[in-house]
């Protein structure tokens, strides 16, 4: 009688042993992917959206899509920035303005739908929240940042997004 000599060819042992690697894999990229986006930083729970300042949306500033790699990567470790002028205008677009008193900075923002939706921000003591609130039906969040003048020099920042079906 011959024996088939194909690799293809195992034990149970031996495929239990080749499958564990490649389950593995997989269990970690399910995992990644529904986790949530490492930017999410929310507040305290007792600090309540109603009862902080909120920012003036015409300090508010999305950067343009052609930046966004650059802003973005200038996110990587650090939720909030100070940044000079030319370099908040580089970032928006030349309908940028900082007013006398203000200064810039880059916050990292979440997008949670594509396509709708708007940013918000608060002054939360020396935090400032940015938030995301769109319509949708599921959480697709997508990294962002904004150019947002401030009178105040932040020592955090959180990070939210919220749908509404």
């Amino acid at each position: 009688m011959c024996q088939p000599r194909s690799w293809l060819i195992f034990d149970v042992g031996q495929k239990m042993k080749a499958l564990l690697p490649i389950v593995c894999l997989l269990g970690c990229s399910l995992a990644l992917a529904a986790s949530p986006d490492t930017w999410i930083v929310e507040p305290p729970r007792e600090v309540a959206i109603s009862k902080v300042p909120a920012i003036p949306t015409v300090d508010v500033f999305e950067v343009v899509a052609s930046k966004h790699s650059l802003a973005t990567g200038d996110l990587r470790k650090i939720a909030v920035t100070p940044i000079s002028e030319e370099r908040a205008r580089l970032y928006t677009g030349h309908y940028y303005v900082c007013p006398k008193g203000k200064r810039p900075f880059l916050v990292r923002g979440l997008v949670g739908f594509a396509g709708t939706g708007h940013f918000r921000a608060y002054r939360v003591g020396t935090a400032i929240w940015v938030s995301h609130e769109s319509l949708g039906d599921q959480i697709i969040s997508s990294r962002t940042a904004l150019v947002v003048n401030l009178d105040f020099e932040p020592s955090s920042a959180y990070v939210t997004v919220s749908i509404i079906q």
